[in-house]
């Protein structure tokens, strides 16, 4: 199939940040028949906005850094604000005080742990390649869990200062997550801007009116059809989609929804099969709350605590009550009862109440491949299936669970293969 076949009918399923950016990129390179089909009744996957009383708060993405140079562009170009956070408190567990985040920063810091941070920045400096977006020929030696590929290098004393922002933002555990993972996410730029963060407050931004809204303004210029849940697709010498209430047809087809579950209607091949199986993914539990007694501040506990608990606590909303706790767990683990019931202990523990959960989110979060299956080149094999039977992928499986991530891969894979 030529490239530049402007007439192309392209269908794109899944109205994510993947597949809504992915139809962006598409119409600005001057694609007029691309149509995105979403199976729910909203555009955003998993940057969803919701009211808690008449307040609009972020039950999915959070915000944005210095170093989203896609989110922000998009931002722009809809006429999308964004506004800075709230202050960012550390509440230490052992001592029960409240610090602000650059205190306790500050005060975490030994000889070790500034030797590590200059190690692994000279790692991500060797390592730059991995902020190309996707995964394609990440070496063997980053497959390892990053605990073990740190300890090797002499950066051990990383672990105190990553666990909140690795594990507790929901990539899994550092004696788990294959370094590449966490190059990929903390590379130079993002390293400099959490630095930054961690040392004053001006680094970060939160989307004025929700994420789902930027989502909800990049959908208003495309042919976005909501409620159309795909249930079979056949591939030959066209692409037919079938969904519940119509038949469809097409020459190329984007899958900009989660792999594994595209199985359920996609005639897939046995190589896409064994790769979709494989994917793994981590719970993330986000509660929307009503509380009282608390700072109107984001709170982050210290130590990290066990699966199921809450880690961080984002607030300064427009109401003084809305609230939205964060907990890591395990697929299958940590059911929402339990969660609930240590979400209300941990607020009594900062000396405030809990009044209502309002709304409980257990996402499937961090779709991944573990240390083995990354070093035998599963990248590699997934990247290769692009543009096989006029199919392509996107998504953050290809390109890792953050918004800019999964934007850019979306704009790189249109202009390679489109």
């Amino acid at each position: 199939m030529a490239r530049k076949d402007l007439d192309r009918r392209i269908c794109i399923i899944g109205a994510g940040a993947a597949g809504l950016s992915a139809a962006h990129f598409l119409r600005k390179r001057g694609y007029s028949r691309v149509q995105v089909l979403e199976a729910s009744d909203r555009v955003g996957g998993k940057c969803c906005s919701t009211g808690l009383g008449e307040t609009v708060v972020e039950a999915g993405a959070l915000g944005a850094t210095g170093s989203y140079r896609e989110v922000l562009g998009l931002a722009r170009e809809t006429g999308v604000g964004v506004v800075e956070p709230p202050d960012q408190f550390v509440f230490d567990a052992r001592t029960r005080e409240f610090q602000r985040l650059n205190t306790a920063f500050r005060k975490s810091l030994s000889a070790a742990s500034v030797r590590a941070l200059a190690r692994y920045f000279l790692a991500a400096l060797r390592h730059r390649s991995l902020r190309r977006p996707g995964f394609a020929g990440v070496p063997a030696q980053l497959a390892r869990p990053f605990s073990e590929w740190a300890a090797q290098r002499g950066m051990a004393a990383l672990a105190p200062l990553l666990e909140l922002p690795v594990t507790g933002f929901g990539y899994g555990s550092l004696d788990a997550t294959p370094a590449a993972y966490v190059l990929k996410y903390i590379h130079t730029a993002n390293f400099l801007t959490l630095l930054r963060l961690a040392l004053s407050r001006s680094a970060s931004y939160r989307i004025a009116g929700g994420y789902e809204g930027l989502w909800r303004a990049v959908a208003g210029a495309l042919d976005v059809r909501l409620g159309s849940r795909v249930i079979g697709v056949q591939r030959d010498s066209s692409i037919r989609l079938t969904t519940a209430g119509e038949q469809l047809e097409c020459d190329a087809l984007l899958l900009a929804a989660p792999l594994d579950q595209a199985l359920s209607y996609l005639d897939a091949s046995d190589v896409e099969r064994e790769l979709f199986s494989q994917v793994r993914y981590t719970a993330y539990h986000v509660m929307l709350c009503r509380t009282r007694g608390l700072p109107n501040a984001s709170i982050s506990m210290h130590p990290l605590p066990g699966p199921g608990a809450t880690c961080l606590l984002a607030r300064g909303w427009a109401s003084a009550e809305a609230t939205v706790a964060y907990a890591y767990g395990v697929a299958g683990e940590s059911p929402p009862v339990e969660v609930t019931l240590q979400l209300e202990q941990a607020i009594r523990n900062l000396g405030g109440s809990l009044l209502a959960v309002e709304k409980h989110i257990a996402w499937r979060y961090f779709p991944h491949v573990g240390p083995e299956l990354m070093a035998a080149g599963y990248f590699d094999r997934l990247e290769a299936l692009q543009g096989a039977r006029n199919t392509f992928f996107a998504g953050s499986l290809l390109s890792f669970e953050t918004v800019e991530d999964v934007v850019a891969y979306s704009k790189r894979l249109v202009e390679r293969f489109f």
